[in-house]
């Protein structure tokens, strides 16, 4: 009996070895090689069907440079490339054509293998630093569904989409190009969600924002993005308040507006803000020319402090006081510690020099007339108390007058 069963366990695992290697033999009737080959084929087939292009969203390891869109067009081996990257030699929208190829490592790998200026600015080793930018020349395919690209970069990582362009790619530049316009350099200071406002800060291709988090400390989430035809699009999700939000539409307002019920909003800077952010007020005169002349909007007394100070620069230091400004110090942070300033320009024999004098902008919460601020003079700063004491009287006026009105 016990033989009987040895030789049934036997026989039956010859059968089913015979059996794996028929259905083995039927589940690969071509080669790894050919396989290989055919899933090469089909994917350049894919890039060259597109007649208007891909939109690559392209992201370095560098979170800080944000990201970039490159508008690619893929034919006989070759790949034309537009972007919004602006390099030494090029501008933003210049075209230039390398080679590109489709080849087999860990998968099939899209390598642009050729150099192109605006392409591999990203990767290019910096003198004893290797990885550059952290950016990818080279990407293993991962998937392709609904006219959409799954990519990983070979060497550092980074997950990339590239989807078929609907439109001709100089087309979509022009009008990425007018979005990016109108919303570089213009500040995103708040963000509501579901109804809810939290604090936001837009820098030129990242963006962060802050919560109040389950154990009562302030949470900060940021994230990177790229500008698009209709707005501004984050690198991932971005979940505030229980809404989430991946893409931003500029409206006829100035607002981004996103979100699955569109109550994810980044609105239009107020006047305040947008000196908050950079802008910087500036004071245009002409003490020389005629009394009346040359004065903008000052009033008499203003326009006599600044009179005094204008001569008194004159006979202290030998100069001609130029211009001055209310705002952001371009000073700081390497020459002078005040973010904010009233700063003065001064002009010798030999070249212009500054001062600043730091002060606090705030918005004037006591009163309901829009848009109005106090400046507060704070500190000398840059070179104040050594050689420009006689500006003091216009900081003291501009303190003694507050609060103002931003129009």
């Amino acid at each position: 009996m016990r033989k009987f069963i040895y030789y049934f366990f036997a026989i039956t695992a010859v059968l089913l070895v015979h059996s794996c290697v028929q259905d083995e033999k039927n589940l690969f009737e071509e080669s790894a090689a050919k396989r290989v080959d055919k899933v090469l084929s089909e994917y350049d087939a894919l890039l060259t069907s597109a007649p208007d292009g891909w939109l690559l969203e392209y992201y370095s390891g560098d979170e800080l440079l944000g990201g970039y869109t490159f508008l690619c067009t893929f034919k006989d081996g070759q790949v034309s490339l537009l972007s919004d990257v602006e390099t030494y030699y090029h501008l933003p929208g210049t075209e230039l054509t390398s080679l590109y190829r489709i080849i087999s490592d860990q998968g099939p790998v899209l390598t642009f293998d050729t150099y192109n200026q605006i392409f591999h600015v990203f990767s290019e080793p910096w003198s004893d630093d290797t990885d550059g930018y952290e950016g990818d020349y080279e990407f293993v395919l991962l998937k392709a569904e609904n006219d959409t690209i799954t990519l990983k970069g070979k060497k550092h990582g980074s997950l990339l989409i590239m989807s078929k362009l609907q439109e001709s790619a100089k087309r979509y530049l022009e009008k990425l190009f007018t979005i990016e316009e109108k919303l570089v350099g213009v500040p995103r200071m708040r963000l509501f969600a579901g109804g809810k406002e939290f604090s936001a800060a837009k820098e030129e291709r990242s963006l962060t924002i802050k919560y109040p988090g389950e154990n009562g400390e302030i949470e900060t989430e940021s994230t990177a993005f790229i500008y698009t035809s209709t707005g501004m699009k984050l690198r991932q999700p971005l979940t505030i308040n229980g809404r989430t939000v991946q893409e931003f539409t500029l409206n006829e307002k100035g607002d981004l507006i996103g979100g699955t019920d569109n109550d994810v909003i980044l609105p239009q800077p107020t006047p305040f803000e947008t000196m908050l952010s950079g802008e910087q007020w500036r004071f245009d005169f002409n003490v020389s020319a005629l009394p009346m002349l040359n004065r903008a909007d000052m009033n008499d007394e203003m326009f006599a402090v600044i009179r005094n100070i204008y001569n008194e620069n004159k006979r202290i230091m030998d100069e001609t006081l130029i211009w001055t400004y209310i705002g952001a110090n371009e000073l700081y942070p390497y020459m002078d510690t005040n973010p904010y300033a009233i700063v003065f320009y001064s002009t010798g024999y030999f070249d212009t020099y500054s001062t600043v004098y730091g002060c606090e902008l705030k918005s004037d919460l006591e009163t309901t007339v829009p848009n109005q601020f106090i400046i507060k003079p704070t500190t000398p700063g840059y070179d104040f108390n050594q050689y420009y004491e006689h500006f003091l009287p216009l900081v003291n006026y501009i303190g003694e007058n507050s609060p103002y009105k931003l129009e």
